[in-house]
């Protein structure tokens, strides 16, 4: 439970437009809808997931047109 949340959403009435938490960066909305949403989060660097490669067919290989093992040399830093 975040207490800046609980904050903006008593102050919020139904026709308002949404708030967002200084603190956090959240909006004000019911938990079921910021569960649902898929979030994006800046990262110093690029990252994949293990599914997304090592999957066969890997969809990274596929759309890359790149051998998997040449990706994996890559996302390993083997390079």
């Amino acid at each position: 439970w975040n207490l800046c949340l609980w904050k903006l959403s008593s102050d919020r009435g139904e026709k308002e437009e949404p708030k967002f938490c200084e603190q956090c960066g959240v909006e004000s909305v019911d938990s079921r809808i910021r569960r649902y949403q898929m979030g994006y989060i800046k990262l110093a660097c690029p990252v994949t997931h293990v599914w997304y490669l090592k999957r066969l067919p890997s969809y990274i290989a596929n759309l890359s047109d790149k051998p998997l093992k040449e990706l994996e040399g890559l996302v390993y830093c083997d390079v």
